[in-house]
């Protein structure tokens, strides 16, 4: 989850790719790569609606205005986690700086500023 002095929540995901790719095979999506895959808008909503699906019981502000899927887990080998398995929230913010500058930006493009857009 990301928000520390921004505008709304968002969050970075690693999708389980055995079902979501189960899932995509069944309504015939073709896509060479995960990475592809990942990007598909159709996928981004699916990914979107399991969020909210999920965290239908939080508060407002505590559910992600925006969803940003990444292929793979955090790994202590680059720096993301530390070896207690901590998140190294820097490290992070500098590996996947175009990812979430991306979600800030497309939502000011979209008019979700606020921590309490409707999602």
């Amino acid at each position: 989850m990301l928000g520390d002095k921004r505008k709304f929540p968002s969050m970075l995901i690693v999708p389980n790719f055995d079902q979501l790719e189960r899932w995509a095979k069944n309504r015939n999506i073709i896509w060479t790569d995960r990475a592809q895959l990942l990007r598909m808008p159709t996928i981004q909503t699916k990914m979107e609606q399991e969020v909210n699906k999920e965290l239908a019981g939080a508060a407002h502000f505590e559910v992600p205005k925006k969803i940003g899927l990444i292929e793979h887990d955090f790994s202590i080998e680059k720096g993301e986690l530390t070896p207690t398995q901590k998140v190294k929230r820097r490290a992070i913010d500098k590996n996947y700086k175009a990812l979430i500058d991306s979600l800030y930006d497309e939502a000011e493009r979209t008019g979700i500023t606020d921590q309490h857009a409707i999602v």
